[in-house]
C-alpha cells in the first residue's frame, strides 16, 4: 500500500518527509502492527537506531517469547 500525503500538508509540517515516515512507523509498531525488525528495515535504520526513535517517543519495546526464541536461534548461529 502507499500512502500519499499531499505535499502542502508536508509543507506546512514541523516535520520533513524522513521524520512523517519515522512517525508512522513508529504508531504502527507501537500498535503491534509491524514488528521491530520489519519497521526498523522500512525507516532504513537499524534495529538499535529504531529502538531510540521509540524511546524518544516514549513507545515500549514489545518483546516476547517469539522474540527471545529469534534471538537464541541468532546467538546459536552466531556460536557456529
Amino acid at each position: 500500500m502507499i500512502i500519499e500525503i499531499p505535499d502542502e500538508v508536508v509543507a506546512h509540517a514541523p516535520l520533513g518527509e524522513r521524520e512523517i515516515k519515522l512517525e508512522v512507523l513508529a504508531f504502527l509498531y507501537q500498535k503491534r502492527v509491524l514488528t521491530l525488525e520489519r519497521a526498523s528495515r522500512m525507516a532504513g535504520v537499524t534495529r538499535l537506531d529504531f529502538q531510540h526513535v521509540l524511546a524518544d517517543r516514549n513507545i515500549p519495546i514489545h518483546y516476547d517469547l517469539e522474540d527471545l526464541e529469534m534471538d537464541l536461534r541468532h546467538f546459536a548461529d552466531l556460536k557456529q
